[in-house]
């Protein structure tokens, strides 16, 4: 049976802001002049829920009863540690609004979740209202061999000579979600730890990466955005299973700077998706590499926006069984570009292409594209009557001013000339002369192919032809 209880005093007439209800432990009043308490309250199970602004030490720890501030000034490190550690296996840890200043890193046990009371990404124009301010010069939250841990509904700003704002090794079941990170070291560190989730996280504007997660076992990374960090929006090297959706990496647009790195170096790298996500303005906008020897295998990269960058795609070194397709290519300078030794294998399926040139990389760099004829189904002939895999897929090629010929070189020659080719005009500059948007022959080779056309177009014309290659 639940009662309703509602008790209202002034301070004139009650001197004690100490209140206990039904066996439960003291909490705290608050000290406004007129105030009531109204709480629901189960004699059976003897606990208090909907309570509004009230401190209290149990069931959950609000670190202003633990003689918090957070008001931008006061130290509150010491305050927000005996709050943790009240709980011997896990608990809640309530921040109010306010800003909490700490200059020592705050170590977050099993079984805890931090929680604010405002929104940690600043989404639709509204920061969070519970601010951690590291005055510090080391990490903000550390977690070490703990599980269970939820931060949420936090932002942690750092200062210039801080270290990470967050930093997890050999961390289970960690929750991340509605926090927002900036100005620190790294703004996430993460290591040697199993199913961490990162929903709704803003990290922007830190002096190195928004986030590096190292050897991680199922790594999830969902509606949230790097930006405007140093080296990488986000990085995830020696991970397995790692799955990226509905998340922005923007303006990491330095010299060899990355929105998003999928890295590999002490073993091969499984099942990492890349869904619905959004690339703009990038040096490099996506960058799957691995050490020589070792091998990403069954990476997806579909349904992405990538726009304005330098490259929009890297694949370096042993990507295996890599797939991409459904994703829209816009005003890059390479589109998709290769690097390192191979071998490297992507399938390449429909995609969009707006600008920018379409595959970049060295002849000497084992590559092969492959398209829907070759996914190493046995037995599978094209329509050209053969078996093998297409080495390049399309292009541009402009012939312009007298010469009526052109020539495309591959980057990776052709296994044999029994290839299809398409090519259509597209665009014009000038007035080209009539027939020099009709081809009258082509010329295939291994390394290449030539067009001739009926008319040359002209001084100070050319025509644009779009070319796939099918087999």
């Amino acid at each position: 049976m639940k009662r309703l209880i509602l008790v209202t005093y002034m301070v004139s007439v009650i001197l004690c802001s100490k209140v206990c209800i039904n066996g439960a432990q003291a909490v705290d009043y608050p000290s406004s002049t007129t105030s009531a308490l109204t709480v629901d309250l189960d004699f059976n199970s003897r606990t208090i829920s909907n309570i509004g602004d009230v401190i209290a030490k149990k069931p959950w720890a609000d670190v202003r009863a633990y003689g918090a501030k957070g008001d931008g000034t006061t130290d509150d490190t010491t305050a927000i540690q005996n709050a943790i550690d009240s709980f011997s296996s896990g608990g809640i840890v309530f921040f109010p609004s306010g800003t909490y200043v700490i200059t020592s890193a705050l170590t977050v046990r099993k079984g805890i979740i931090l929680q604010g009371s405002g929104r940690g990404c600043p989404i639709n124009n509204g920061f969070t209202t519970t601010t951690i301010q590291n005055n510090g010069t080391g990490v903000a939250l550390n977690i070490s061999s703990a599980w269970d841990i939820t931060i949420r509904d936090i932002a942690v700003l750092g200062n210039a000579n801080s270290s990470h704002g967050i930093s997890a090794y050999e961390a289970t079941r960690l929750l991340i979600e509605n926090v927002y990170l900036a100005a620190n070291d790294r703004g996430i560190s993460l290591s040697t730890s199993v199913n961490v989730v990162l929903r709704h996280v803003g990290s922007s504007l830190n002096r190195g990466a928004g986030l590096i997660a190292s050897d991680i076992t199922v790594l999830t990374i969902q509606d949230s955005y790097m930006s405007d960090n140093v080296g990488y929006g986000a990085r995830a090297n020696n991970c397995a299973s790692v799955y990226i959706a509905n998340s922005i990496f923007s303006a990491m647009n330095s010299t060899n700077e990355c929105g998003l790195s999928l890295a590999t170096s002490a073993g091969a790298s499984e099942s990492q998706v890349v869904i619905g996500c959004f690339f703009e303005n990038n040096s490099t906008a996506l960058d799957v590499n691995a050490t020589s020897g070792i091998a990403h295998r069954s990476v997806l990269i579909s349904g992405n926006q990538f726009t304005d960058s330098n490259t929009a795609i890297l694949l370096r070194s042993l990507v295996e069984d890599a797939v991409i397709i459904g994703n829209n290519f816009r005003n890059n300078t390479t589109n998709i570009s290769y690097g390192g030794s191979g071998p490297i294998r992507p399938y390449i399926g429909p995609n969009s292409f707006v600008n920018g040139t379409f595959v970049s990389g060295s002849a000497t760099n084992p590559v092969t594209m492959r398209n829907s004829s070759g996914l190493h189904q046995t037995g599978l002939v094209g329509i050209s009557g053969t078996a093998l895999e297409s080495a390049n897929l399309r292009g541009v090629i402009t012939i312009s001013g007298t010469p009526d010929t052109g020539t495309v070189t591959f980057n990776t020659s052709e296994p044999d000339t029994d290839y299809f080719l398409t090519v259509t005009p597209t665009t014009y500059t000038g007035t080209p002369a009539t027939g020099s948007n009709r081809i009258k022959s082509i010329s295939k080779a291994t390394g290449g192919f030539t067009l001739t056309l009926e008319s040359a177009p002209g001084t100070e014309n050319g025509v644009s032809f779009d070319w796939h290659l099918i087999r």
